[in-house]
């Protein structure tokens, strides 16, 4: 299927790109900051809510990739 030209940068399609790629590394980022403070033992609460955080992500991206909606803001650090 193609990409629809809706948008001027090129469709519904390259924002859930980048909100997949940007999930990626900032989940990664989160477990590194999590295996580091788990000496301290807060980091398990941190592996934990890094797993909540990604599962959010996921479903908030496949539901909206579902619907052929883009993502309307995929660079935020937020849900």
């Amino acid at each position: 299927m193609p990409i629809s030209t809706g948008d001027k940068d090129g469709g519904w399609a390259r924002t859930h790109y980048i909100w997949a790629i940007r999930t990626f590394w900032m989940a990664l980022l989160f477990a590194v900051i999590s295996a580091l403070l788990s000496v301290l033992l807060i980091g398990v609460l941190g592996f934990v809510a890094t797993a909540v955080w990604i599962v959010v992500h996921c479903v908030i991206g496949l539901q909206k990739a579902a619907r052929e909606e883009p993502i309307t803001d995929p660079e935020s650090w937020l849900v």
